[in-house]
């Protein structure tokens, strides 16, 4: 019998027959942790705990406490309710049931609304399906099968989902007693494991998310590994009640809504007090960092839009009317605006840097299902500036924002910020050499200015990489709130030039560039008794156009990074720099603010 080496962290690789399951290697490995796993990570992959291994493996297990095992929880958890709900109400057809931060949902096809006495009645189902302990398996199916599978059960929004899933990919089912959906996994071994939940509320969903489809019933659960965690959720949930801006803007008479103008804001005279004391305060700050602020027109014919592009990746979301037969939209942001203002003149080196700020009006058609009190509305304005640069001046444009952003956030005690870097969509514009670079330059700003970050995969806007800023409220919630973005796509589109010190006229493409780089450094600050102490090495290559020549340029750079305390950071460098054959020397001394 073929053999497997498998290792958990920490453990010496073992033997094992091949097709023995990791849920059996956990138990004969860490049986400590065993009980305790929901899931667990199969060379770094989140799988079932049942998974068959069949070739050598590092396995780690997955608790329930962990960040990936409550998803998991929550998803074993969104299934359970979906079964509780097809018992009780055998003629309701399921649609999808995801995770959310700490929550679950599924949306349910039934003839009314759930009340909160239905609610309490699924719940009490749910525990006792629970304290069954039936098991959780999985079945890979083809697209054949499971389309006959669900065309049985009468599934008609499961069925709708296979039709769009191509033949080539595969597709898993998930069963517990009489109950079977349509799911990628991965789930808990057993209902046994989901002990710690309560539905929260219901409400109304348009399938998919569109408005022109039929509205289902949507409800919402949590769920958490002990009765401890739970109680502290709730007791969240009660003080954001209290807290709710939507509440406290009705009791201090801030702002008001109206039907007749869905999902836009009518401030009141105590909130306008309030709205114009914020655009006073940032005003001051444009001034202090040397912004012009402009004001731009709210009609555009959309010739501009399909010009900058956001016509074919935006369109859905913009109100456009016909009047003396002219298409026009109201404007959703201000960034063609600007670009219009700038290409308005001639522009010399000497203007640049020009930031353009704008507090203009904004309309988005966001769909009915997500407004969400002044989160979430179709008529906003939103402190907006551009910054119209050098390729060489957006490092220093971007840590000069990044200060003012820091600013803004002490005077308004949001000490706590998770700050994330997003790059390339899936449908994304643009050249990927050019979303390179992007991506790059804005990481190394970020890297030279101490501040921590996490990569957020394909989450950049369709035409540029960004920095997004989380904060959290008085609960410990996250917002997102300041977005830096790089964009690189409207030079190109609206031909954006400026004229350099030798009079040539600069377009964005003359600075086209591609390279790669590498970094290899390791913490030794415990070696010598001594907070974060790294010492570093990058070697890095970098093709860039100047005058219709391609110049390679490649550095070896060698680098020292001391933390004395956790938010300030010294850093020296010593590197050689390679341009064609001429090597030139360079040394760097720095400090930086974690903020």
């Amino acid at each position: 019998m073929s053999k497997i080496k498998v290792s958990i962290h920490g453990h010496e690789k073992r033997s094992y027959p091949t097709a023995t399951s990791a849920s059996d290697i956990l138990q004969d490995i860490a049986p400590q942790l065993f009980n305790e796993a929901v899931a667990v990570k199969v060379n770094g992959l989140l799988m079932d705990k049942e998974t068959v291994l069949v070739e050598d493996a590092e396995i780690e297990p997955v608790t329930a406490s962990s960040h990936d095992g409550h998803d998991v929880l929550l998803h074993s958890a969104s299934h359970l309710m979906a079964q509780a709900v097809k018992q009780l109400f055998p003629e309701v057809k399921v649609t999808i049931g995801p995770t959310i931060e700490n929550r679950f949902y599924y949306d349910f096809d039934v003839d009314k609304p759930f009340s909160d006495e239905d609610l309490a009645t699924i719940e009490e189902r749910m525990k006792e399906i629970a304290s069954e302990g039936l098991s959780i398996h999985r079945q890979e199916l083809s697209r054949k099968e499971a389309m006959a599978l669900f065309k049985k059960m009468g599934e008609s929004y499961k069925v709708e989902i296979i039709e769009e899933i191509s033949e080539d990919d595969a597709i898993s089912a998930y069963s517990q007693g009489d109950f079977t959906d349509l799911c990628r996994g991965p789930h808990v071994p057993s209902t046994d494991f989901i002990k710690y939940f309560k539905l929260l509320n219901s409400a109304g969903a348009y399938w998919r998310g569109d408005e022109n489809n039929k509205m289902l019933q949507r409800i919402y659960g949590t769920a958490f590994a002990t009765k401890k965690q739970l109680k502290q959720y709730l007791n969240l949930l009660e003080e954001a009640k209290k807290r709710d801006h939507r509440k406290l803007g009705k009791e201090l008479e801030l702002f008001m809504y109206n039907p007749l103008s869905a999902g836009s804001p009518f401030f009141l005279p105590k909130g306008t007090i309030v709205y114009n004391e914020l655009v006073n305060f940032i005003r001051e700050l444009y001034h202090k960092y040397e912004y012009e602020e402009v004001i731009t027109p709210q009609i555009f014919d959309n010739e501009l839009w399909r010009k900058s592009g956001h016509w074919e990746h935006f369109s859905e979301y913009m109100y456009n009317f016909e009047l003396g037969k002219r298409d026009l939209s109201l404007k959703p942001m201000n960034c063609p605006g600007h670009t219009l203002i700038y290409s308005s003149d001639l522009r010399s080196y000497r203007d640049l840097p020009l930031r353009f700020a704008d507090f203009g009006r904004l309309h988005r058609y966001e769909k009915a299902g997500v407004l969400s009190g002044l989160t979430r509305v179709r008529s906003f304005s939103q402190d907006d500036a551009h910054i119209f640069c050098t390729p060489e001046q957006i490092g220093s444009e971007i840590s000069h924002l990044l200060k003012m952003v820091h600013e803004v956030y002490e005077v308004f005690d949001f000490a706590e910020s998770k700050i994330t870097l997003s790059t390339r969509p899936e449908k994304a514009m643009g050249d990927e050499k050019l979303w390179d670079n992007a991506e790059t330059i804005l990481k190394e700003t970020l890297e030279n200015s101490g501040a921590d970050f996490d990569i957020d995969e394909g989450e950049g806007a369709f035409y540029g990489p960004k920095i997004d800023f989380n904060v959290k409220d008085a609960l410990g919630r996250l917002h997102q709130l300041a977005t830096i973005q790089l964009d690189f796509t409207l030079p190109e589109r609206f031909d954006l030039t400026y004229v350099d010190e030798d009079g040539k006229t600069i377009t964005w493409s003359d600075f086209t560039s591609s390279g790669y780089y590498l970094d290899l450094g390791y913490n030794i600050g415990s070696i010598v008794n001594t907070n974060k102490l790294i010492p570093w090495v990058r070697i890095s290559n970098v093709s860039k156009n100047d005058d219709d020549v391609s110049k390679q340029t490649d550095y070896l750079r060698f680098g020292l990074t001391w933390w004395p305390i956790n938010d300030v950071a010294f850093k020296t460098d010593f590197a050689n720099v390679t341009v064609e054959d001429n090597t030139t020397t360079e040394f760097n001394l720095g400090i930086g603010y974690k903020f």
